[in-house]
């Protein structure tokens, strides 16, 4: 039966460590591993949960190292994708800074040649009104005045 690398190494980060001693050994010699309850529990492997037979420790450890050299080399190829996209990205990032700064360049240009324009106007308003015809004054038009009768201009007028 095959055995599936995530499924054992998920199996194998949930089994707890500790250490521990034979109950007939003296307490100074300590081992570290799993309980074999747990170790079965997780596993499935050997004849009971009160022993782990060294080859089902050795062929667990076997299959982890297996399992985490896919991973790895999952992750290398992943990790070299990225860093093309990463340099893809730094490319464009150096595009775009480099048509910022053109566009700064221009908008600093067009801000000088609009104050040039600026001036430009405003002497040619001073000149125009130094140079300017007056204008004729407008006359305010009434209605003509109605003549005189004759006899009296000529009442007026002495010969």
């Amino acid at each position: 039966m095959p055995v599936i690398g995530e499924s054992l190494l998920a199996r194998l980060n949930a089994l707890p460590m500790s250490t521990w001693n034979y109950k007939a050994q003296d307490s100074r010699f300590r081992h570290l591993g799993p309980m074999a309850q747990d170790f079965y529990g997780a596993f499935g492997l050997g004849e009971d949960n009160r022993h782990i037979d060294d080859i089902d420790g050795q062929g667990v450890a076997l299959a982890g190292v297996q399992a985490l050299y896919r991973l790895s080399l999952k992750k290398d190829t992943e990790i070299q994708e990225q860093q093309v996209q990463i340099r893809m990205l730094k490319s464009e990032v150096q595009k775009v800074r480099a048509r910022d700064e053109k566009l700064s360049r221009q908008v600093q240009e067009l801000e000088k040649v609009q104050r040039q324009m600026a001036t430009l106007e405003a002497r040619l308003a001073q000149i125009e009104a130094r140079t300017a015809k007056p204008q004729p004054r407008s006359v305010k038009r009434t209605a003509p005045a109605k003549p005189a009768p004759r006899s009296m201009t000529l009442a007026k007028v002495q010969f």
